[in-house]
């Protein structure tokens, strides 16, 4: 479920409490605004968020959106994704780099392994 491309940044927007459609549009980047309701039902069906009606304070009620306890049990993980990227950030981008170099000199095939050796098994 986390593997979806925007599920992270919506359930981390919606960490910090009730937001509708336009308010998580405007905050997470990139996002269309199709691709967002999917994603946001695609959360309401997995329990993850749930709608909730949002009063402006003149009258005026709004579907909104807020984590449910299971989404909230999710703020632990999520925030250790986000401190990793950007704690690791700029090793990731030197290995891009590098590689990258490497492809376009064709000291190393695109796709190819190099000269590491992957393990048989190696989840033991």
């Amino acid at each position: 479920m986390l593997g979806r491309k925007w599920v992270l940044p919506v359930v981390r927007e919606l960490g910090g409490g009730s937001q509708r459609h336009f308010q998580l549009r405007n905050r997470v980047k990139g996002v269309s605004p199709k691709v967002l309701t999917e994603t946001l039902r695609f959360l309401e069906r997995n329990g993850v968020i749930a709608q909730v009606l949002h009063h402006d304070g003149h009258g005026a009620a709004s579907v909104a959106y807020q984590l449910t306890d299971l989404g909230r049990s999710l703020d632990t993980p999520v925030d250790a994704i986000y401190r990793w990227g950007r704690d690791h950030l700029g090793e990731v981008e030197r290995s891009r780099h590098n590689i990258d170099a490497l492809w376009a000199g064709g000291e190393i095939p695109r796709g190819a392994r190099g000269k590491l050796e992957v393990p048989k098994n190696p989840l033991k």
